[in-house]
């Protein structure tokens, strides 16, 4: 048996929960975490606090669908950063690390200056939610 497991966006079965997540001798799962896919803290992250099993995340910027403006959204309402994306999933205490892909040392830089300021605060994070289902719910119409 594989020592991880990777899953996005698929929808969580009690099978996969209980069996998957459930094995104690996976040591690594990878999941796609932002703030316009959330299902993993519903469906993934309670399974594994018994195994405390390290959780690589990646897409917090969901291809960067989440640093554009969704439409309908408020000409004057800000849009997150890439570095608030990232601190999205890092607020997370399941998360242990959070792939990012800058495309330059300029955006690398800053990605690792936003880890500095730590945490989303509540606000920030009640503002994230927000976008994340606007642009959640737009590629659903789209899709």
């Amino acid at each position: 048996m594989p020592n991880s497991v990777n899953r996005y966006e698929e929808p969580m079965n009690q099978d996969f929960t209980h069996t998957i997540l459930g094995k104690t001798d996976l040591k690594v799962h990878r999941f796609g975490l932002s703030a316009a896919h959330r299902g993993a803290e519903e469906d993934i992250f309670p399974h594994l606090s018994a195994h405390n099993p390290g959780v690589v995340s990646y897409t917090a910027t969901r291809w960067r669908y989440l640093l554009r403006r969704p439409r309908g959204w408020p000409k004057d309402s800000r849009v997150p950063t890439a570095g608030e994306c990232y601190r999205f999933v890092l607020s997370n205490p399941n998360v242990h690390v959070c792939l990012t892909a800058p495309s330059n040392v300029k955006h690398l830089e800053e990605n690792l200056a936003a880890l500095e300021d730590g945490p989303l605060s509540a606000e920030d994070h009640a503002f994230m939610c927000k976008v994340g289902d606007a642009v959640h719910s737009k590629k659903k119409l789209l899709g």
